[in-house]
């Protein structure tokens, strides 16, 4: 048994990092600063990122074509073992859970709230202190947990468009229409402004001709992450580091480091002499922004430390313009637990230094939604349940305004942006069930279900497997671990519909939600692309199945009828990956979808399309649609399409770097951005025109 964990342990590419973090933890009888509560618990978070992302980041190796013997099932990998490297202890049940106990398990839906505000400051400071002991005591035994079953094994080492209102030009690939989002680069059809190493470039373009005007460079504790152009104005979103207390006496705190989250809006009108308008300041690290009616919506997260009270009396509670927010803008759990805050602060781009509103949640942002009305702040649970959950909290938001509204449970876990959608006042999701073990029952890294019942004298090891396989050929209500859900919730998060056991052993790996019609994709040796009606929210109805090799990472709608898919193509057998794959679903009738045409990018190993949608650029109008792709390096292609001859490449342009690229056109020329470089291309032939480096 131990010659085959370590064979299987040098496949499991995605516990390199965590093995590297373990194996520090050991060089001491003492438990290192990495086994503190705080670092223990942004690890966890960091694993269940890597869950959701890791998979297709890894892609990126030199050796393009891989064996996979469990790479082939590339989800189940990633979800298998970031499961095992994460599991938490039931609180007062270190109990493993047997296959009945699992399957009578029925669906129960959390209870939903409302969004309850704090009574006090002093409820708050209770809940964080309370929390941070149970993490302590909790952490501290799972860490040893941890390291014994990971250290074992020596080897194991983002109806979007790019289409612009004026249509003179394309904007940024954005997650829901009519919702603004910040990025790298951005146009107003004039100039271009580009964002790379903190430094925030003006470039005036004229036809395919650039010339640089300005440029904003921030001081080194100051790091821009995001950037915004409308109406004449360019707003940065970025994170500021600095000390905080006093280090000049000895005998006092010698302070402590500290993120916030920035803001700094420039009037543009004269885009050779940006100048600053106002600033806005907020506690914790810049999470996301988006731009409304004119509003900015900016979230943050912040997470308390207890050693900080001597800097600052009110340790526990964050911060806007330097201001401590008031407990009854400040939104507490569910349980009587957390420590750490999504804070969204709202302001008027006509006044960028005065908030309209100011909210605190408790709890970390894993994905975040936003729709035309109301922001989702979604949060993986893993505590007091058998399996994975989902933490849901809904905050409306009108002209600056926020009101919290409400929050729920749901089971299983949110592979990204795309699996949750706002419809008609009705909230639609897809997610992955995972089991959740207890610290004394974790399974090693590469035991099988089967290996852990033998050890554990279970009668007939294959009960999991029989339970879950009933419960997917009845389709009852129990969300079995190893399955799919599809729920709807209206508008107070109360469950009205669902569909449970979709896909045994796979994982969803995108989805697209496009009108009373729900797409997602289910990965293992074969790409299911499954089609759900959802016209009737409370009687939602699978109406297709479409098994083909391979997988899609992005959905894209694609006009009338046509849905496309961005991911990596694999041989029937499962076991090769062949490139990237372009594949073209006809959705006329969701009942009968079909692969209407594929196209396989060989020579390369993978893309970034299903964890960064906005590098994705498309046009439906012009028939174009580009991102990038990795090979020996990184290369930008741009692709049109014809239903009689397929995908047809029109431009090819490798570039000099990692750093983030972005396509994009103003008029007849289409602009590559990459780094510091701008290239200008004729959009009639794709021959190039112009460059510049800033």
């Amino acid at each position: 048994m131990e010659e085959n964990r370590e064979k299987n342990n040098k496949k499991i590419e995605d516990e390199k990092r965590l093995e590297q973090d373990l194996r520090q933890m050991a060089d001491d009888v003492i438990l290192p600063d990495s086994l503190e509560p705080e670092a223990i618990q942004k690890m966890l978070q960091a694993r269940q990122e890597e869950k959701q992302q890791g998979s297709k980041a890894k892609n990126r190796k030199k050796n393009w074509k891989r064996i996979v013997p469990i790479a082939a099932a590339a989800c189940v990998c990633v979800v298998v073992g970031a499961t095992v490297g994460i599991k938490q202890i039931n609180k007062g049940n270190n109990k493993t859970l047997d296959a009945a106990t699992i399957a009578s398990a029925a669906d129960q839906t959390e209870t939903t709230q409302t969004l309850t505000t704090a009574k006090d400051y002093k409820e708050i400071e209770k809940c964080i202190k309370e929390y941070n002991k149970q993490m302590a005591r909790d952490n501290n035994s799972m860490a040893i947990g941890l390291y014994e079953s990971a250290s074992s094994a020596d080897a194991a080492t983002a109806e979007s468009s790019n289409v612009s209102d004026t249509g003179g030009y394309s904007d940024t690939n954005v997650r829901e229409n009519g919702v603004g989002e910040a990025d790298i680069v951005k146009t107003d059809g004039k100039n271009i402004y580009t964002l790379c190493r903190s430094v925030v470039t003006i470039t005036a373009i004229d036809n395919g001709s650039m010339e640089k005007l300005a440029s904003i460079e921030q001081g080194a504790e100051r790091y821009v992450e995001d950037i915004y152009v409308q109406d004449d104005k360019l707003v940065l979103f970025g994170t500021l580091g600095r000390q905080v207390g006093n280090s000049e006496d000895s005998e006092a705190y010698d302070g402590y480091y500290e993120n916030n989250t920035y803001v700094q809006v420039y009037d543009i009108s004269d885009p050779s002499n940006p100048k600053e308008i106002g600033n806005m300041e907020q506690s914790g690290g810049y999470n996301t922004s988006r731009i409304v009616d004119g509003y900015v919506y900016v979230l943050s997260q912040f997470h308390p430390y207890e050693d900080n009270v001597t800097a600052r009396d009110l340790w526990y509670i964050p911060e806007v313009q330097g201001k401590s927010i008031e407990a009854e803008n400040i939104y507490m759990p569910q349980e009587a637990e957390g420590n750490e805050y999504t804070i969204i602060t709202a302001f008027s781009l006509d006044d960028p230094s005065e908030k309209t509103d100011s909210k605190a949640v408790f709890g970390y942002s894993d994905v975040c939604y936003v729709s035309e009305n109301n922001i989702y702040i979604t949060s993986n649970c893993y505590e007091d349940s058998d399996v994975s959950r989902t933490l849901i909290r809904k905050i409306s938001y009108t002209d600056g305004k926020l009101a919290g509204v409400a929050q729920t449970k749901i089971k299983g876990m949110l592979n990204d942006s795309f699996s949750i959608d706002e419809y008609e006042g009705n909230l639609r999701l897809v997610t992955t069930i995972d089991e959740i073990y207890s610290n004394d029952d974790i399974m090693p890294l590469n035991e099988t279900a089967d290996e852990t019942a033998d050890k554990n004298g279970t009668t007939d090891k294959s009960d999991a497997s029989k339970v879950t396989e009933k419960a997917v050929a009845e389709n009852v209500k129990d969300a079995v671990p190893g399955t799919n859900s599809l729920y709807v919730l209206n508008d107070k998060l109360e469950i009205i519909g669902s569909i449970h056991n979709l896909a045994k052993d796979e994982t969803i790996y995108s989805a697209r939600f496009m009108g009373d019609t729900g797409y997602f994709v289910t990965y293992r040796q074969v790409d299911p692309l499954f089609s759900v009606d959802l016209s009737d929210p409370e009687n939602p109805k699978i109406l297709g199945e479409l098994k083909i090799p391979g997988f899609s990472e992005y959905l894209h709608p694609y006009g009338d009828g046509k849905l496309l898919g961005i991911g990596m193509d694999v041989s029937e057998d499962g076991f090769t990956t062949e490139g990237v794959k372009l594949s073209m679903f006809n959705v006329t009738d969701p009942s009968n979808v079909t692969e209407e045409n594929k196209y396989t990018i060989e020579e390369s190993y993978g893309t970034d399309v299903g964890y960064n949608y906005k590098g994705v650029f498309v046009d439906v109008q012009k028939n174009l649609f580009g991102f990038i792709t990795y090979h020996d390096g990184v290369t930008y292609q741009l692709y049109t399409y014809d239903e009689a001859e397929g995908f047809k490449e029109v431009m090819s342009r490798q570039l000099s770097g990692y750093e983030g690229s972005r396509g994009l056109y103003i008029g007849d020329v289409f602009y590559l951005v990459s780094g510091n470089m701008i290239e200008s291309y004729s959009m009639n032939g794709f021959e190039k025109m112009d460059d510049i480096v800033l």
